[in-house]
């Protein structure tokens, strides 16, 4: 069942080769996953390539990468006992329903949109897919700035909303009467519009996201 299996992080790189990984690639991998505080002090991390194929690097006491190992192509099985805390994928991997694989998606909010919630747009932002809304105001009257789509871990569809503010990952969100935990956000790009609320006035722009989440296990 894909909703039994949740892959911790989804990194923003491109160009995980599979079985032509090589050395200086996972070290760029590695450096970054670091960077970026998603590891610390390890000694070894799983990546599924863009082949579908379980990659384990290890790396020694100083930093050194010892070994790269690639595995066949993945089952639903192998998935089950994975390190999860220790697994990550590559920014374009694939949801696959077949695969029984979990994508766990984490754009980032553009900084210094929030200061326009509400407002208008004045373009001081150096982010071109905003150039186009320019002059419009971004979320109307009531700075409801972002719609989304929310699906569960099994890829059954939750229903659309609207949010205030960009969510963050592990939010807790109230979604259908059900209390819910965010675990995947996905940016799907700007989108002019009438604003819901004041719909005689001029047109707004909102960010639409794509949200998976699962259900807390209280409930």
């Amino acid at each position: 069942m894909v909703g039994e299996i949740t892959i911790i992080q989804r990194i923003k790189m491109q160009g995980i080769e599979g079985l032509d990984l090589s050395y200086d690639k996972a070290a760029e991998i590695w450096n970054q996953l670091v960077k970026d505080g998603l590891i610390n002090e390890s000694k070894s991390i799983e990546l599924i390539s863009d082949d579908y194929r379980l990659v384990k690097i290890l790396r020694d006491d100083y930093g050194k990468i010892t070994s790269i190992n690639v595995s066949t192509p993945l089952e639903n099985v192998d998935l089950e006992n994975l390190p999860y805390e220790k697994l990550f994928v590559s920014r374009n991997f694939e949801l696959n329903k077949n695969k029984g694989l979990v994508l766990l998606v984490n754009d980032e909010a553009i900084k210094g949109l929030d200061q326009y919630e509400g407002k208008v747009y004045d373009g001081k932002l150096d982010v071109p897919e905003l150039v186009p809304f320019i002059g419009k105001k971004f979320g109307g009257e009531y700075s409801v700035c972002y719609e989304l789509t929310s699906f569960d871990l099994n890829i059954y569809s939750l229903g659309r909303g609207f949010l205030n503010s960009y969510p963050s990952l592990y939010q807790e969100i109230r979604f259908n009467g059900q209390d819910r935990r965010i675990i995947g956000i996905e940016n799907l790009g700007f989108v002019e519009k009438e604003d819901d609320f004041f719909p005689q006035e001029e047109s707004i722009f909102r960010q639409r996201l794509l949200i998976y989440s699962e259900k807390l296990s209280s409930q």
